[in-house]
């Protein structure tokens, strides 16, 4: 007989404040442009961080050191994990984009 499955965690996000978070999301468009900007927060909402300022200009750093190339690659691969899954997270992600894997 299989082990049954372990009940999932589920933690609410860190409460913010929304006129906080779009007085920053406006200086980030205005240092990096609408467009960085605009894939950072598609990248942050895939793992549920859509409102963590710090988070999204992490994601826009990568994409400068890495290119978006790399940052399309890690996306990829945190799609094809479940919503449910536990790996698709912020960390996660940001370890998949700063990972030596070649193959993007």
């Amino acid at each position: 007989m299989e082990k049954p499955r372990e009940p999932s965690l589920y933690t609410p996000n860190v409460l913010y404040n929304p006129a906080d978070l779009k007085k920053g999301l406006e200086g980030l468009k205005e240092k990096h442009g609408p467009d960085k900007l605009a894939r950072a927060q598609k990248a942050a909402s895939l793992v549920y961080e859509d409102s963590d300022l710090a988070g999204i200009a992490r994601l826009i750093e990568l994409e400068d050191r890495y290119g978006q190339a790399k940052i399309r690659w890690a996306l990829d691969k945190m799609e094809d994990k479940s919503p449910s899954n536990p790996r698709r997270t912020l960390p996660y992600l940001i370890g998949t984009i700063r990972s030596p894997e070649e193959g993007f």
